[in-house]
C-alpha cells in the first residue's frame, strides 16, 4: 500500500457542539484511502476545552470521539507557546474525514489546530 503524508489547519472557527457543528480540520480524505493522524500542534488558547475530533462529514452530528484534547490555557500573566503532540504509531485512523467540535464552551481560532499524519490505501 502506498502512503504519503499531508498537513493542514482548520479554516473555520472551531465551536461548542450544536445540531450540526463539526468542522474541517483541513484533511479531506479521497475515496478509497484512509488518514492516520500522527500529531498535532494546538497552541495555548483561552478556554479549557476538551476539543472533541471525530471521524465523520463536516455538519455531521456525530458525537463519538476518535481524539479527544484537552487545552493548554494561556492564563493572565503566563505565556504557552502551545504543543506538538506526537501520537504513538500508527497513530489515530480516519475512514471518512477529522472534523472537530468544542466538548461545552469556547473556541479554537481559524488557523490554530494543525493537524499531521499520512494517507494509506
Amino acid at each position: 500500500m502506498s502512503k504519503y503524508y499531508d498537513s493542514a489547519q482548520n479554516a473555520t472557527a472551531i465551536t461548542p457542539a450544536t445540531a450540526s457543528s463539526r468542522v474541517s480540520t483541513g484533511i479531506s480524505i479521497p475515496t478509497g484511502k484512509v488518514w492516520y493522524m500522527t500529531g498535532y500542534h494546538l497552541p495555548a488558547n483561552a478556554t479549557t476545552g476538551p476539543l472533541i475530533i471525530t471521524d465523520c462529514s463536516v455538519g455531521a452530528t456525530t458525537t463519538t470521539p476518535a481524539l479527544t484534547i484537552s487545552l493548554a490555557t494561556a492564563a493572565a500573566g503566563i505565556v504557552e507557546s502551545g504543543r506538538a503532540v506526537q501520537l504513538p504509531a500508527p497513530g489515530v485512523r480516519f475512514a471518512t474525514n477529522p472534523c472537530a467540535f468544542m466538548a461545552a464552551s469556547g473556541s479554537v481560532p481559524i488557523g490554530e489546530l494543525n493537524v499531521f499524519g499520512y494517507f494509506q490505501g
